[in-house]
């Protein structure tokens, strides 16, 4: 006899940590451009192009090396870099237009930029070149020559190639430098004491080195220091309380460091970033592998060659953290990691993306949203359409294998399918049906969201199929059309014994 089992409450999410058959019953193993919130399961929203990088006036299809929003005088606007030219998008009149009056970088698609603002000021450099900055107390969008290369003059010599920058004790401090033609990775140069409104002097300001051979991944600032995480370790860099000497560093851990220059996430009182072995995080005390309950492998999903390219996020209004990243065998970031921080559920979203910011446009009630720069030079808001700039994407979630009967030893026989849905004449999506390990689905059907009342169930006949499991897949393809799933309804039954 047939008997109903219902899964209600998505509350697991994207689930990576058991296999399949000992996953959760309301995980996915397979979630990608959907999410689950509050107990249900959605596509995502699409992405919208705002805005494409030009070179003087002419729109340029280059990689975006570098996003970062600047707010100065209550307006605020987006930097954004590729790697010969710096634009500026203004969001009130929609328009990006050239900063830096052409070409003043020579970087590659995997320089990516480090932006670090000081009052009215947003200082930039590729890791390459030298540090510019763009000054908002100044800038007039129609003369084209708002970014100026900072001096980095040592007093006895100039330095360059930094890799990153920090705002520390109102000193502007560079690290990971190249120091009179040597290339120091664990020295850190800082200007003298920065008055409110001036630019950063590096003559008679100073510099330390870090005790270690270790090499310099990624780092930010958490308070009262700056921390700087490298391969195989963590250090941070704090006031020492001597005027002439007035930084000192300190070893935090030294055995699990960073692998993304990208990824380095101030939430949660602590930092965020990608290790070697997964994501690693410091809490302001001590640095912890995360060993997430549902994802504790995911790392296995990334391209080790591509992570100098992954980027990483935290939008604090909505608690969401973004961790760009290339599916194995890809050769660039062709997926957001996506966690939200008040449900602890993760999902994984397909977009092409080389760089990415939250932007504010500070107008009216509106909250942040993120932004992803392309490789095509355009600038494309997330969450804001149904369609990924007027293209189909495909959403895919895929539940783990159900067995009611395993722990009897019997197979099982499915009997049939109900989904429960919002109501939605534009909405259908596709539900297919898989047994055992099998990635053919042994039956496929589509199902229209239309009825009446606000939540309908539809369903789909299994024919008795048997196996030792059952796997369900939901998903489509098309413009237009975003189902919201609240629950399934399965009606099984025993159907003889399991043979090993």
């Amino acid at each position: 006899m047939y008997q109903g089992f219902l899964i209600a409450g998505y509350n697991t999410g994207f689930h990576t940590t058991k296999a399949p058959w000992m996953a959760p019953q309301d995980a996915f193993v397979t979630l990608e451009n959907a999410r689950c919130q509050d107990g249900i399961l959605s596509k995502r929203a699409g992405s919208a192009h705002i805005a494409q990088m030009v070179h003087v006036t002419t729109p340029a299809a280059t990689s975006i090396v570098g996003l970062h929003q600047h707010t100065s005088m209550g307006i605020t606007w987006l930097i954004a870099c590729d790697t010969t030219h710096c634009n500026v998008y203004d969001p009130d009149s929609g328009i990006m237009v050239e900063a830096s009056d052409g070409a003043i970088f020579s970087g590659t698609a995997s320089d990516m930029f480090w932006f670090q603002q000081i009052d009215g000021k947003t200082y930039m450099t590729n890791g390459v070149n030298g540090v510019y900055y763009f000054n908002g107390d100044t800038y007039d969008p129609d003369d084209g020559t708002d970014v100026t290369a900072l001096t980095l003059n040592n007093g006895s010599g100039t330095f360059t190639g930094v890799k990153m920058l920090f705002y520390l004790n109102d000193r502007l401090l560079c690290y990971d430098i190249v120091d009179q033609t040597y290339h120091r990775p664990f020295r850190c140069r800082y200007s003298q004491t920065l008055a409110r409104g001036n630019t950063p002097v590096f003559t008679d300001g100073g510099y330390l080195d870090v005790p270690t051979d270790d090499t310099p991944v990624t780092g930010r600032r958490l308070g009262r220091y700056v921390y700087i995480w490298y391969q195989n370790s963590l250090w941070s860099i704090g006031p020492s309380g001597d005027t002439d000497t007035p930084f000192v560093p300190q070893i935090i851990r030294g055995d699990l460091g960073s692998m993304s220059r990208g990824v380095c996430i101030p939430f949660n009182k602590g930092l965020l970033t990608v290790g070697n072995k997964d994501l690693v995080f410091f809490d302001g005390y001590e640095t912890k592998m995360l060993n997430l309950p549902n994802l504790n492998n995911i790392l296995t999903q990334f391209s080790w060659a591509a992570l100098k390219y992954s980027w990483g996020t935290y939008d604090e209004c909505a608690q969401r953290i973004y961790i760009t990243f290339a599916a194995t065998g890809s050769t660039y970031p062709d997926r957001i990691l996506e966690y939200c921080i008040t449900e602890g559920l993760w999902a994984v979203h397909k977009l092409p993306v080389h760089s990415m910011a939250i932007f504010n446009t500070l107008a009216g009630t509106e909250r942040s949203y993120p932004v992803i720069g392309g490789r095509d030079g355009w600038v494309s808001r997330l969450f804001t359409d149904t369609s990924d700039n007027d293209v189909a994407f495909a959403f895919t979630a895929k539940s783990g294998r159900f067995n009611p009967f395993l722990k009897q030893g019997k197979r099982v026989a499915l009997g049939r399918v109900a989904v429960l849905v919002d109501v939605d004449a534009t909405a259908s999506f596709t539900i297919s049906l898989f047994k055992n390990t099998s990635s053919t689905a042994y039956r496929t059907q589509n199902v229209s969201c239309a009825g009446s009342g606000d939540k309908v169930w539809v369903t789909m006949h299994a024919g008795g199929e048997i196996g030792d499991f059952h796997q369900i897949q939901f998903g489509n393809t098309l413009i237009d059309n975003s189902p919201v799933i609240h629950a399934t309804w399965l009606e099984m039954e025993a159907a003889g014994s399991i043979d090993p």
